[in-house]
């Protein structure tokens, strides 16, 4: 799997996720598994997108299509997209049970580490 990163800018959300929702079908035939949509807090036409994806190749197939190309069109994407591809190295999940309320001291535990790196412990804050 792999993790696809999309910023731009777009002239009406309300009619950009209406043309997004109805290409779900076209994203998930190209490899896609899951969507977050987020918007910059300051400009709700600045979009960020976090995809994952089956295949890196699959991903870079879809971001270079012209079917990709026209949806944003129609969309009324009004900028070029920012696109990078990512590879997870670690994922890091804060839960109630990793909190010693007798110290307050934060514990955060490692749900995955990169391919060469050893879990993480579970005890004290960890950046």
């Amino acid at each position: 799997m792999v993790n696809v990163l999309v910023r731009h800018k777009v002239s009406d959300f309300s009619h950009w996720k209406h043309v997004f929702d109805d290409h779900f079908g076209m994203r998930h035939a190209a490899g896609e598994l899951n969507c977050r949509i987020y918007h910059n807090h300051e400009d709700a036409s600045d979009l960020t997108l976090f995809f994952d994806w089956e295949t890196l190749e699959m991903a870079r197939t879809f971001f270079k299509s012209d079917g990709l190309k026209n949806g944003m069109r129609e969309a009324g994407v009004s900028d070029t997209p920012e696109v990078i591809f990512l590879d997870e190295v670690r994922s890091l999940r804060l839960t109630a049970a990793d909190s010693n309320s007798s110290c307050n001291e934060l514990c955060v535990c490692a749900c995955s580490a990169g391919p060469s790196e050893p879990p993480l412990s579970s005890g004290g804050l960890i950046l």
